[in-house]
């Protein structure tokens, strides 16, 4: 499931104690559109890759072709396209199974006592079999907003906002035919205003604010709405959240985390910016640092590895890179500013996708979309880029695109249709990497 790098620039501060989090330290998150970073130290530019303007490949060739006008499905309007709204997502559950979700057209009865400002809908889901496209399994849900709502869990399971209510989907567990079952996981009394899941597929961040209630001044401060962000650990057996702290937090925040953690970026003299592992538990783990121009943004690939986009300094060009929390650098590779970028990750295979606009138009701020939106498949050790390809149409929104679990596969919407293209088979060099990148965090004392 596609992710964005952290964004939204805030100052966090926290105290929690025993199983909660008992520290969110002091940290300042990146604002800016993707671009890459540059290290401070001068001799890691011997590690520069120009993947990104690497001599064309041939033109990728799918290896299934899924038609959605059958199963219901209509394109989406330009004005929809543009909106950044939540309107379809593609994801894997396994190597033979696609879990694909969409507005449905249709009318919508009226509820009694429906909050001022709700937006609902209607959206289908269904499970679709590779290669044949059959539907093996379906669903429809109403929800009140036209916000993100569905995230990839760990073991092809996902989890599933609708308006206030947290339940996961197992779709593996469906009997053909059946209707896609959900569990309720969570019903929040406050409303829920940002949902992200780490690498693990496990480690859940659910921010809310007070309810909205009817007669509430839409203008009203973000300060008299304060934020709580709660941390769950999602466990499969039996399906459930243990919560493992709360804190405050002065705005709704976008942050690159992990089970152990989450990234700092700390900005020091000349343009350097220092990065951290800020553990739940109060630790710290210093990283490697970067040169930039811009504030840099980070997201976590994988639960000890996270990428990092900033601009080389004195050069419109970008710089994208790997990094890990054993404080290494993996890569560096020069790029254009990928506007708007996104990202699917696949942790077990060592590979991450990413999904960026050819132009300097950042859809993220843009209303006129540009004609071209490519998907570009990494392996994260050593930035060797193994796949790109267009997706269409252009749209803001995120999730017109999946990288299956064992990295073999992705999927990406073309139209009306969504096509799965095969990724090479991991080298013994490759699983090696994906190892050693699984090992724990170790905490400095």
């Amino acid at each position: 499931m596609p992710q964005r790098a952290s964004g939204n620039e805030y100052f966090l501060h926290a105290t929690m104690r025993a199983a909660s989090l008992r520290r969110l330290a002091s940290s300042c998150l990146a604002s800016s559109c993707l671009a890459g970073p540059c290290l401070a130290v001068s001799c890691l530019a011997w590690m520069c890759l120009p993947a990104w303007s690497a001599p064309a490949r041939p033109q990728a060739v799918p290896s299934a072709h899924v038609d959605l006008v059958p199963l219901g499905y209509k394109p989406l309007s330009p004005r929809a396209l543009a909106s950044g709204e939540s309107l379809e997502t593609v994801d894997f559950i396994d190597a033979t199974h696609l879990l694909v979700t969409f507005n449905q057209r249709k009318l919508i009865a009226r509820l009694r006592d429906d909050p001022e400002g709700d937006r609902d809908r209607i959206l289908r889901a269904v499970v679709v079999h590779l290669p044949d496209g059959k539907v093996t399994a379906e669903a429809e849900w109403r929800t009140h907003d036209r916000e993100r709502y569905l995230w990839s869990l760990a073991d092809g399971r996902f989890l599933l906002r609708l308006g206030n209510a947290i339940s996961v989907l197992a779709p593996r567990n469906a009997h053909p035919g059946e209707e896609l079952q959900r569990y309720s996981l969570l019903v929040m009394s406050r409303k829920l205003r940002h949902v992200q899941v780490a690498p693990d597929g496990q480690t859940i961040a659910v921010e809310s604010s007070k309810p909205e209630m009817i007669g509430d001044d839409p203008d009203e401060p973000t300060s008299k709405r304060p934020i709580e962000l709660d941390l769950y650990t999602f466990h499969a057996s039996p399906f459930g959240l243990e919560k493992r702290g709360t804190t405050p937090l002065p705005a709704v925040l976008h942050f690159s985390f992990t089970d152990e953690g989450y990234l700092v970026a700390n900005p020091e003299k000349g343009g350097t910016w220092a990065f951290d592992l800020s553990g739940f538990h109060g630790e710290t783990l210093e990283l490697a640092g970067v040169q930039t121009s811009c504030r840099p943004e980070h997201l976590f690939v994988s639960p000890t590895e996270f990428i990092v986009s900033a601009c080389r300094v004195g050069d419109e060009r970008g710089m994208l890179g790997a990094f890990n929390l054993r404080g290494e650098v993996l890569w560096l590779q020069g790029v254009p500013p990928p506007h708007g970028a996104s990202f699917s990750l696949a942790p077990n295979a060592g590979r991450f996708a990413m999904r960026g606009t050819s132009t300097d138009v950042d859809i993220s701020r843009d209303d006129n979309l540009p004609s071209g939106q490519e998907v570009r498949v990494f392996q994260t050790y050593s930035g060797a880029m193994l796949l790109r390809t267009e997706c269409t149409p252009t749209q803001k929104a995120d999730q017109n695109f999946a990288l299956s679990d064992d990295g073999m596969q992705l999927a990406v919407w073309s139209r009306d249709a969504i096509n799965i293209y095969p990724l090479p088979a991991l080298s013994a060099k490759d699983e090696n990497a994906v190892k050693q990148a699984k090992q724990p965090v170790v905490f400095k004392k």
